[in-house]
């Protein structure tokens, strides 16, 4: 290199190009070579940016992209062309709209590299750049960065042209270039930082020798390169102002990326540095050093730095040379723009510095060429000797072999990082979706008309546009979260595309997974690797898998919101654990939108086992792997929820009530045909038994007395405090009893008393357990029973009693413990009226209250009501009564909402037959204003209100009785 003058002028000049075209048609090698391969898909940049390109045509040509944080126009515009011109396929030609990017720009960066270096180093520059990593990412990706590379290495080109020659025409293609840039890529902004610098520069270089003690340099400011500056500047302004006046007057759709530079900025501004300090060392890192960790595959392998280390330390004396020489407009020119370049990720963080610092491509391997051209200068010095010297008349050749052999190492190890390393890496094959590929390559050669269901592991929205981007001959696929439930074929066969780790079917997959055939794989498109798994589900092979689990149809007709229909169900016993198997078929949508702002919220299945005197043994809520807001209507789910049941549950068939719910809307509404049903419907029984697994037992909350330790069968505790019995009203006490020895209980019995505080007994029950027990009571063995009480219907008094239960074998005591307090209450039901109500109704809730009529009175301002309920059954929750007083246009005025009140008795205890008065006061502001008043009955855990039927045997779909008043 330090001898390249000594050729003659037209032969350098002959051997620069040549060189040069060399280094091109390397560039153009290596940026076509698996150009529809390497990076083996999409990743979604790319698709938003193909979408919009496919969408450019006659009557839309926007001005902006919103969408995907907003993106610039040119790009896209510039894709698009290529698309027209090339017809397709979509992947190959938008990666060659940025192809032919990539090779201008380096071909810029040898005119603007021929300027700081000799030939030889120039040529070197641009041989490093062609065959860098990040060379043949940013320009094979397909996306806008790759625009920039020419657009700014142009600007700055020109920018050098100007400083040195001072001619006015190199400022103005300066400005046109960095306001055409302006248009490609968000870090193009920093060109105005960089102007501005220059333009600070010239000012200082200019005002400091006259504001000294020196005289004042005889130029005026005039002859400086600060007009010419001044005339770039304003035409960047004129040729990109109109472009950021549009983002301005946008700013919920324009730029949404500017966020990011919030977070470092703010705390340095508030005295923080260490935040900005970081992401300075961690860019600094990525550059020349081991790497940074936050660059994700999206861009590069972690730690796999921009240079490897011999061109790192040739990059560090380029740098150290360049900011020796700092007080050259030019040499300050190449550092600023070094500077602005890489600004956006000091800023940031390095995890995208391939994309947010594109402008700096060139620049790094200007300084890199010239650390290599010092190097070899100062060896040169170092073996300059006479003619005669050794070594001398071969050190020439020797630089350009050593320079040849860094080059095509460095090509090679770029190129096999990127093709190989990267392009092969799973976390790359995944990113760039090689798995949706790999499936449209499949459905392209094995055409097929039954249904397709592709799952997505990432966001499945945008892998559905994906597929649609490679332009699948078979374009009419469904979709399904790769974690969730496998939409299922209700007849014939479906075909299967799931990506190559992704296990299929959530927690349902060892149950389908005899029901899948014909399994297959696909290849990624580079390497070895498998992109994707095939395989088809038969309706019939499904319907005896299930079979298999005990999964049989439920009786009747249940719609779940109108959207689900329950198909079958059963509970499924394998493996050491019990679960409920049900299987769906999608009506239509799910009735509960998602409020803006919010992702959608899973559907939930609630699955209770509840015993037939309502206790409940066990609760799953489980969100379900349906996809509804991708499901169609037809579409055959399974799922399988957990059932965790207890150690203590004694034998027994136990049903499992089911709900269906979402945080946002609560609990759907369930119909059986056409009825609506106030509570969740039993859809399949446990079998408490030796087949099924039982977990832990659990310790009951409540202790009680136990006299003897050493007792036969003796009580660990009890579930429920017993606060009261009610006279005539039964309730069950749970208790939990464990056999220390084993007990027959073929005559098994219990014996309750109730003992008030004078010795006497208030009364006495002996009944036999609820529970069927097993022959033998196995010894350690605890069961938690369910005992009713059934207190008389005429007690001696109220008043507070000592509970107390003994075990009984035949006559004989065999473990008894105390209790505990609880009170006596005697109120006998209402079951007969003392006058009728003055407004008879007869309207009835669900089958459990009845409305016998209701009285008003005037209040002084308020409205008095009086609501007479009959007891039809007793309700199993405490239900919540509502009424709404509206005006004439049906707007709510006041409202009143509670539990009706029967003095102690609560409502799960209310006697059938029975009446309550219910007292309601609603007070209003003008009374005058009111018209009518609607009432109902609701479930507070939930919400949902009970149907009701109206005395004309209407069932209103608002489920309210409204009266006008008078």
């Amino acid at each position: 290199m330090a001898s390249w003058n000594r050729y003659p002028t037209r032969p350098r000049v002959t051997v620069y190009r040549s060189g040069a075209l060399l280094v091109v048609l390397l560039a153009w090698a290596l940026l076509l070579f698996r150009l529809n391969q390497v990076p083996p898909g999409f990743q979604h940049d790319q698709t938003f940016f193909s979408a919009d390109a496919l969408a450019i045509g006659p009557g839309n040509y926007p001005v902006y992209f919103p969408e995907n944080f907003g993106r610039d126009p040119l790009g896209i515009y510039a894709a698009a062309l290529m698309l027209r011109l090339t017809g397709g396929p979509t992947v190959w030609a938008v990666r060659l709209a940025t192809v032919f990017a990539g090779v201008i720009g380096l071909a810029l960066t040898l005119s603007l590299a021929r300027r700081y270096l000799s030939p030889a180093a120039a040529l070197l520059a641009g041989a490093l750049m062609a065959g860098s990593y990040w060379f043949l990412f940013a320009a094979r990706l397909g996306l806008e960065p790759a625009l920039l590379i020419p657009l700014a290495t142009a600007a700055i080109y020109f920018l050098h042209r100007g400083l040195s020659r001072r001619r006015w025409r190199d400022f103005v293609v300066a400005g046109l270039a960095g306001g055409v840039a302006i248009y490609s890529y968000l870090a193009s902004r920093m060109l105005y930082l960089l102007v501005a610098l220059l333009l600070a520069y010239e000012l200082v270089s200019w005002l400091v020798p006259r504001l000294s003690r020196r005289s004042a340099p005889p130029t005026c400011w005039r002859h400086t390169a600060i007009p010419g500056l001044l005339v770039t500047l304003a035409l960047m302004i004129l040729v990109g102002g109109p472009f950021l006046l549009y983002l301005q007057s946008r700013p919920a759709v324009a730029d949404q990326r500017l966020g990011e530079l919030a977070g470092p900025i703010t705390a340095a501004l508030q005295g923080d540095l260490m935040p900005l300090a970081l992401n300075v060392s961690d860019t600094m890192l990525a550059l020349v050093w081991r790497g940074s960790g936050a660059i994700p595959y999206h861009y590069n392998p972690p730690y796999r730095p921009v240079l490897q280390p011999l061109l790192a330390v040739f990059f560090v004396l380029g740098l150290g040379w360049t900011l020796w020489r700092w007080r050259q407009r030019t040499e300050f020119l190449l550092l600023a723009a070094l500077f602005v370049a890489l600004l956006p990720s000091f800023i940031t963080s390095a995890d995208a510095i391939t994309m947010r610092g594109v402008i700096a491509l060139p620049l790094i391997f200007i300084v890199t060429a010239r650390g290599l051209e010092q190097a070899a200068a100062f060896v040169a010095r170092l073996a300059r000797g006479g003619p005669q010297a050794p070594g001398r008349r071969f050190l020439p050749a020797l630089a350009a072999l050593l320079a040849l052999l860094l080059v095509g190492w460095h090509v090679v190890e770029s190129s096999y990082a990127y093709h190989v390393t990267w392009a092969e890496a799973a976390p790359t094959q995944l990113i760039y979706n090689a798995d949706l590929r790999a499936a449209a390559a499949y459905l392209d050669a094995h055409p097929t008309d039954e249904p397709v269901f592709i799952a997505s592991d990432q966001l499945l929205d945008l892998d559905r546009r994906t597929y649609q981007i490679y332009a699948p001959r078979q374009p009419d696929v469904s979709w399904f979260p790769a974690e969730g439930s496998l939409p299922l074929p209700a007849s014939g066969t479906a075909l299967y595309f799931l990506p190559a780790a992704a296990t299929p079917g959530g927690p349902a997959a060892s149950l389908l997974a005899p029901a899948r055939r014909d399994g297959f794989t696909l290849p990624n498109l580079v390497g070895q690797a498998t992109a994707s798994q095939g395989f088809r589900i038969e309706a019939q092979d499904l319907e005896r898998v299930l079979a298999a689990a005990d999964v049989e149809a439920v009786p009747g007709d249940l719609v779940y919101g109108d959207a689900l229909r329950l198909d079958a169900a059963g509970v499924w016993a394998h493996d050491g654990r019990t679960d409920l198997v049900t299987r769906w078929t999608v009506l239509g949508p799910w009735p509960h939108p998602t409020p803006p702002g919010l992702p959608p919220q899973p559907i939930k299945l609630s699955a209770a086992v509840v015993e037939q005197a309502g206790t409940k043994w066990a609760q799953a809520d489980e969100p379900a792997g349906m996809p509804f807001t991708f499901w169609q209507p037809g579409q055959v789910y399974v799922e399988v929820t957990r059932l965790a049941l207890p150690g203590d549950l004694p034998p027994g068939a136990y049903p499992v009530h089911l709900a269906l719910y979402d945080d946002v809307g609560g609990t759907v509404a369930v119909r059986d045909g056409q009825a609506q049903l106030a509570t969740p419907p039993a859809v399949a029984m446990v079998e408490a038994g030796p087949a099924i697994a039982l977990g832990p037992v659990p310790e009951p909350p409540y202790p009680v007395e136990q006299p003897s330790e050493a007792a036969p069968l003796r009580v660990l505790g009890k579930w429920e405090p017993v606060a009261q019995l009610i006279a005539g009203v039964p309730q069950d006490v749970h208790l939990s009893w464990q056999a220390a020895e084993s007990i027959p209980t073929g005559d098994l019995r219990f014996r309750w008393r109730a003992i008030t505080p004078d010795g006497s007994e208030a009364f006495v029950q002996e009944s036999g357990p609820l529970a069927s027990l097993p022959a033998a009571w196995p010894a350690g063995q605890v069961y938690r029973l369910t005992h009713r009480l059934a207190p008389p219907a005429a007690l001696p008094s109220s008043g507070h009693v000592q509970l107390e239960v003994c075990a009984l074998a035949a006559t004989a005591p065999i473990g008894c413990a105390a209790v505990g307090q609880t009170e006596l209450v005697d109120q006998p039901p209402l079951l007969a009226l003392p006058a009728p109500p003055a407004y008879p109704v007869d309207a009835a809730w669900d089958g459990v209250l009845r409305l016998a009529g209701y009285d008003l009175a005037d209040e002084g301002g308020a409205i008095g009501l009086t609501l007479t309920w009959q007891v039809l059954q007793a309700p199993e929750m405490a239900l919540k009564r509502f009424v709404h007083a509206r005006d004439g246009s049906g707007q709510i005025i006041v409202q009143a909402d509670a539990t009706p009140a029967n003095g102690a008795i609560p409502m799960p205890a209310w006697r059938p037959g029975e009446f309550v008065v219910d007292q309601v006061r609603l007070e209003a502001a003008d009374r005058a204003a009111l018209q009518s008043l609607c009432l109902g009955l609701y479930d507070p855990g939930t919400g949902a209100r009970l149907p009701v039927q109206l005395p004309d045997g209407q069932a209103p779909a608002d489920r309210q009785l409204c009266i006008t008043l008078p």
